[in-house]
């Protein structure tokens, strides 16, 4: 009798470990860090970004862009994580003299006035961002999202593994409709007050594509309902992405969450919105 329990009790532990295999094997891969190659590699930034104008019409729906690179991106020749800041309506614009409204609201205020973060780490390594802020003409397309990144990509010396959205409004619809459909290409993406109509085979996708996904809006909301976003957050766990997608309802009224939520200051479970893109990567 205690041979036959014996038995069973190690076919028992012998099919918890099997299927704690078959979980482990569904993680996210080891993070590799660059090598770093130069001397300024390994330098920790401490000044703010520098931005400037890339004139470019990237795919016909692009007045241009501000792109933020790291102060010492010229002096080093390592690859940086990427992040495509989207604007919302009030700030489209056709012409270069337009351009600045981009730095009106969200990141792009930030780095307007210098209270971006210089450096960011994750899994103890230094982290600054290559910044593109392109102003569209009209509300884009998630494939004009798509070639915005591929554009970033080659003109810039981006990880490719680490490619995040985010967006205000207009641009954190953004966020869920070009990660839903070209999630093989980001890692997460942060979602600011979403204007989207998403439907549940979009979020399934984002959750079958693992994106990270934290989202914020503001209980009463004028423009887009805080239980619409709820919902869908819902339908992307349905599906059981790698990561939880996540929700930040501040319980006010107003459209603006980005100035409180893109402060580096802000943190929930000891992580500010920078730090929490960067634990996302793709293999």
């Amino acid at each position: 009798m205690n041979s036959a329990r014996l038995v069973a009790s190690t076919l028992c532990v012998l099919t918890i470990a099997f299927v704690s295999c078959g979980k482990d094997n569904d993680a996210q891969p080891a993070y590799t860090p660059q090598p770093l190659l130069n001397k300024y590699d390994s330098i920790v930034e401490t000044s703010s970004p520098v931005l400037s104008i890339d004139p470019t019409d990237i795919n016909g729906n692009v007045a241009s862009s501000y792109v933020a690179l790291p102060s010492l991106y010229s002096s080093t020749t390592k690859k940086y994580p990427l992040i495509i800041f989207m604007h919302g309506t009030e700030e489209l614009g056709s012409s270069e003299a337009e351009l600045p409204r981009v730095l009106n609201v969200g990141l792009g205020k930030k780095l307007r006035d210098k209270s971006f973060p210089a450096n960011t780490v994750a899994f103890n390594e230094n982290n600054a961002f290559v910044v593109l802020l392109p102003q569209f003409k009209k509300w884009p397309t998630p494939a004009e999202i798509s070639s915005v990144i591929d554009y970033a990509v080659s003109k810039y010396r981006v990880d490719a593994r680490r490619v995040y959205l985010s967006g205000v409004s207009m641009g954190g619809g953004m966020v869920w409709d070009a990660g839903s459909e070209y999630g093989d290409k980001v890692a997460a993406g942060v979602a600011f007050s979403s204007v989207t109509y998403i439907k549940e085979p979009g979020c399934k996708s984002i959750a079958d594509k693992n994106v990270g996904l934290w989202v914020f809006h503001n209980s009463s909301d004028e423009v887009f309902p805080a239980t619409t976003i709820s919902t869908y957050i819902d339908l992307v766990n349905k599906y059981k992405p790698r990561t939880s997608a996540r929700k930040t309802i501040f319980q006010q009224a107003g459209h603006d969450t980005w100035t409180k939520a893109d402060n580096p200051s802000y943190r929930e479970d000891g992580k500010n919105i920078y730090e929490w893109m960067l634990q996302f990567y793709k293999p």
